[in-house]
């Protein structure tokens, strides 16, 4: 199965372009390009890894569910079954679609 390139990640910016890297500078593998996009025309300059165009798709979701945990920790939802029932849920879900399962 292909996997995805392992944070942390950061987007760096150029006059025509944003790239998107992985890695620590200064460290023996410094960066990895992840992705590279032309701000004039939007277009995808450097070729992405499908399992990382993967996991970039699911971040709204992603946000979503830990926008959810964060909002109920507050409120002791962690004794509140059916809320964790659903959080693992959706966990499991979106791992799945990130690691490239079918739905």
């Amino acid at each position: 199965m292909n996997q995805h390139t392992p944070g942390p990640w950061k987007w760096q910016r150029g006059e025509r372009w944003w790239r998107l890297c992985a890695g620590v500078e200064g460290t023996p593998k410094a960066l990895k390009r992840v992705l590279v996009v032309d701000q004039k025309s939007g277009s995808r300059i450097y070729p992405i890894n499908h399992a990382d165009a993967r996991l970039i798709a699911t971040a709204p979701e992603m946000y979503d569910l830990l926008q959810s945990v964060s909002d109920h920790f507050g409120v002791d939802a962690y004794h509140d079954s059916e809320v964790v029932i659903q959080w693992q849920k959706r966990a499991h879900a979106l791992l799945a679609r990130i690691e490239g399962a079918k739905p």
